[in-house]
C-alpha cells in the first residue's frame, strides 16, 4: 500500500464518517440516540483525519493541534454505549453519568497538558521524536487505558444485548450486537499489531476499521433500519406534503390502519419493550415505510406515540385494577416501559395527568359516585 494511496484512503473516510455524522445529528431532535451516534462518528471521523495530518507531516504546519484529539477518543465507547441505552432499551441519560463518563477523558487532557503547554518550536521537535520512537512511555500508558476502556465497554455492551436478545430476538438487537462484535474485533487486532504500528507507524489499522464501519453503514440500508426514519408527530399540513406523491389511497390508508390495529391489539404487541417499526413490519408482513405512512396519515401521530398510546391505555386499566397489588414500576415493565423516566414522560404527554395524580383522580370520582 502506498503513503499516497494510504493518505488518501484515511481522508475518504474521515470525509465519509463525518458526513455521515451530520447527518445523525441532523436528526437528533426526533432521536437523542442519533445524538450519540452522530457524535461517535464525528469523532471517530476527526481522530482519522487527524491520522492523515500526522503521515502527510501536514501536522507540522499545524503544530499546536498535536494530541488535541486524544481525550476525545475517550468518549468514543461512553458515546456509543448512551447510543445502544436509547435506542435498545428506550432509557434516558441523566447528566450525572454523562459527567461520570466523561472522566477518562478528562484525565486523559490532564495527562497530555504538559504537551499543550509547549511553544511551537518544542511541539515540532516533540513530532518529530514521535515520529521515530512512536513506541514511547506517553504511547503506551494512553493507548493501554484507551483499549481497556474500550474492552470493557464493549463486553459490558454485549451482555445487555444478550440479556436483551433473550427476551426479544429483533432486528435492532442484532444488528447492534453485529456492530457491537466488529468494534470489539477491531479492539483486538488493534492491540495485536501494536509490535508492527510501533516499528511502521506509516501504516495502522484505521482504513480497517473505517471499511468495516462502511459495510457495516451498507448493511444499514440493505436491513431498512428505521433508526434514521421520521418519528416526530407531524402536523396536518406536513403530512400532505410528506406523502404528496404517495400512491397509497386513502381506502388502501383506512384497510391498513384497521389490520395493524388489531393486530396490535390482538396479539398484544405493545406489552414488547424492544417493539420497532421494522419488528412490526414483520409482524404485520408489510414494509415498514407503508406502516410509518399509515400511522401518519391516518392516526396523525408517531410510531413511538402510537405504540405508547397503548401502553398508557394497558398502564391505567392496572392501576385501576391492581395498585393495591403492583407498584407503579412494575405496572410501567408489564406494559413494556423499559425504564421509571419513559414511563412517567408519555403517561404525562398522553394523559396530561402523572400515575400518581391519575389514581388520585380515579380515587375521587368513585368517592363522589359512592357516596
Amino acid at each position: 500500500m502506498s503513503s499516497d494511496f494510504y493518505s488518501s484512503l484515511l481522508l475518504f473516510i474521515a470525509l465519509f464518517l463525518v458526513t455521515i455524522a451530520l447527518v445523525f445529528l441532523q436528526k437528533s431532535k426526533r432521536k437523542k440516540s442519533n445524538l450519540y451516534l452522530g457524535s461517535f462518528f464525528i469523532i471517530l471521523g476527526s481522530s482519522i483525519f487527524f491520522r492523515f495530518l500526522e503521515i502527510t507531516n501536514l501536522v507540522m504546519h499545524f503544530p499546536h493541534l498535536i494530541e488535541l484529539d486524544f481525550p476525545f477518543c475517550f468518549l468514543l465507547a461512553p458515546l456509543y454505549l448512551f447510543f445502544v441505552k436509547t435506542y435498545i432499551f428506550s432509557d434516558i441519560i441523566t447528566s450525572k453519568e454523562k459527567k461520570l463518563h466523561c472522566i477518562p477523558a478528562l484525565l486523559a487532557i490532564l495527562f497530555l497538558a504538559p504537551i499543550y503547554f509547549l511553544n511551537s518550536a518544542e511541539k515540532t521537535l516533540y513530532i518529530n521524536e514521535q515520529t521515530h520512537n512512536s513506541f514511547s512511555w506517553r504511547y503506551q500508558i494512553l493507548n493501554g487505558a484507551f483499549f481497556t476502556q474500550t474492552l470493557a465497554y464493549l463486553i459490558f455492551i454485549l451482555l445487555l444485548l444478550r440479556k436483551k436478545s433473550n427476551q426479544d430476538e429483533r432486528n435492532n438487537t442484532k444488528w447492534v450486537r453485529f456492530f457491537t462484535v466488529l468494534l470489539l474485533s477491531i479492539q483486538l487486532i488493534t492491540f495485536l499489531s501494536i509490535p508492527f504500528v510501533a516499528s511502521n507507524r506509516k501504516f495502522d489499522y484505521t482504513p480497517i476499521m473505517g471499511v468495516c464501519i462502511l459495510l457495516l453503514i451498507l448493511i444499514w440500508a440493505l436491513q431498512k433500519s428505521e433508526i434514521l426514519l421520521e418519528e416526530k408527530s407531524l402536523s396536518i399540513d406536513e403530512i400532505k406534503v410528506k406523502y404528496k406523491d404517495s400512491t397509497l389511497t386513502n381506502q388502501e390508508i383506512e384497510k391498513h390502519a384497521f389490520f395493524i390495529n388489531d393486530l396490535i391489539q390482538t396479539k398484544q404487541l405493545f406489552l414488547t419493550n424492544g417493539i420497532s417499526l421494522i419488528s412490526l413490519a414483520e409482524e404485520a408482513n408489510l414494509p415498514a415505510r407503508t406502516i410509518s405512512e399509515v400511522i401518519n396519515r391516518h392516526f396523525s401521530c408517531s410510531f413511538n406515540d402510537y405504540i405508547n398510546g397503548f401502553r398508557v391505555t394497558y398502564c391505567k386499566e392496572l392501576l385501576i385494577e391492581k395498585s393495591a397489588q403492583l407498584t407503579i414500576d412494575s405496572i410501567a415493565e408489564a406494559a413494556g416501559f423499559t425504564s421509571r423516566a419513559s414511563f412517567y414522560n408519555n403517561f404525562k404527554k398522553l394523559s396530561g395527568l402523572s400515575p400518581t395524580e391519575y389514581i388520585k383522580m380515579h380515587k375521587k370520582i368513585n368517592n363522589l359516585i359512592n357516596r
